[in-house]
C-alpha cells in the first residue's frame, strides 16, 4: 500500500486578496483504493454538514459549487458554436 503522502497532492492557489488557498487531489497512485467512491464520500459530507452547521449550510455549499460549475461551462462554451458546444458536454460513449 503507499504511504499517505503519495495518496494526495496538494496545490497553492492564489487570488486577487488574501491568503493563498490550498486545493488538495488524489493522486493516481490513489485511485485504486478510492476508485469510484466519489458519491459515498459526498454523501456523507454534506449530511455530516446537515447535522453540524445546518440545511442552510448545505444550500451554501451546493449554491458556491453551481456557480464555479457555471462559471467553468460559460469560460469553456461561451464562443463556440451551438455543434461544437453539443460535442463538448455531450457525455462518453462507454
Amino acid at each position: 500500500m503507499p504511504a499517505f503522502v503519495d495518496l494526495i497532492a496538494n496545490v497553492e492557489t492564489r487570488g486577487n486578496v488574501g491568503r493563498p488557498r490550498m486545493m488538495y487531489q488524489l493522486t493516481s497512485q490513489s485511485k485504486t483504493i478510492f476508485s469510484k467512491s466519489h458519491g459515498a464520500i459526498a454523501t456523507h459530507a454534506i449530511d455530516f454538514i446537515e447535522r453540524n452547521i445546518g440545511k442552510e449550510a448545505v444550500e451554501k455549499v451546493l449554491r458556491e459549487r453551481q456557480s464555479e460549475l457555471f462559471d467553468e461551462y460559460y469560460k469553456r462554451l461561451k464562443n463556440l458554436e451551438y455543434d461544437r458546444i453539443r460535442q463538448e458536454i455531450r457525455p462518453p460513449i462507454t
